[in-house]
């Protein structure tokens, strides 16, 4: 049976009250991130969170987080539950640029391999894009709203900053095209920028000069704009980062209950 802390059981009942629905915690040795939350649509009984065990108290922080992109959804009315996604003409719309980084780097690859590594990366990327403004929020508002959960959440982003930090070698920046090893970093710099801010702890790391500084202090300033108060404002502050980032046609906007199935909202 997994033992979550007061606050995260106070969360998810805070969830179940909004959505009208509970949770099942299903264990997956093999999941990628240490825990995703797959919410409930009209057919669905039940949110399904797949979690990692992990030690200390990170999944305590990482269940906490999930739940709340689910408030933050369920606070706006369904027809403006709008989910990124992706699909055939995003996709070339984003690596059609990138021919020449995508030629080089797959000389050095399995050629069989390449069409599924370059997947990975695209998806990656578009993902990183889409939750991390919303993250952003999310954290600020665990920080300020469940003191008792402030240690296991540093924990939780001092871990998260550190693998992100191990893309920052010659070899990763070598087998990635330019405009997405670009792009993920401004984003991490911008991430544990304002977020070391707001705790008032040294997050950034490795990151604080690792040459994407200029990029990623203005797009801290662009953040910091707000607003960031409501899922609204979430998707507004997706738009506004790819713009930034020469992104915005790498993914589109649907609603959650269209979404294809097999999706994971995070």
């Amino acid at each position: 049976m997994l033992e979550l802390s007061e606050p995260v059981r106070a969360i998810m009942a805070r969830v179940s009250e909004i959505t009208g629905k509970g949770f099942d915690l299903v264990e997956k040795k093999d999941l990628v991130p240490h825990a995703a939350i797959k919410l409930a649509r009209h057919g669905m009984s039940s949110h399904l969170i797949h979690y990692r065990s992990v030690r200390g108290g990170i999944l305590n922080h990482l269940i906490a987080h999930e739940c709340a992109h689910a408030i933050r959804m369920y606070s706006v009315p369904e027809e403006r539950r709008l989910v990124p996604a992706s699909n055939r003409e995003t996709m070339t719309a984003a690596l059609k640029p990138m021919l020449a980084d995508i030629e080089r780097i797959s000389r050095t690859i399995q050629s069989d391999k390449a069409p599924e590594y370059f997947n990975m990366l695209y998806h990656g990327l578009v993902r990183q894009l889409t939750n991390y403004p919303s993250d952003i929020a999310i954290e600020k508002w665990l920080y300020d709203e469940y003191p008792a959960l402030r240690e296991d959440q540093m924990q939780s982003l001092l871990g998260q900053r550190d693998e992100a930090a191990q893309a920052l070698t010659p070899r990763v920046r070598d087998f990635t095209p330019g405009k997405i090893y670009q792009a993920a970093n401004v984003m991490n710099y911008t991430f544990f920028k304002l977020l070391g801010e707001h705790t008032a702890k040294p997050l950034l790391g490795r990151f604080a000069s690792a040459g994407f500084e200029d990029q990623g202090n203005a797009l801290a300033a662009v953040t910091a704009q707000g607003p960031s108060a409501t899922y609204e404002d979430d998707i507004a502050m997706v738009n506004r980062w790819a713009e930034f980032l020469g992104l915005r046609d790498w993914f589109t906007w649907v609603g959650f209950e269209h979404v294809q199935d097999g999706y994971a909202t995070s």
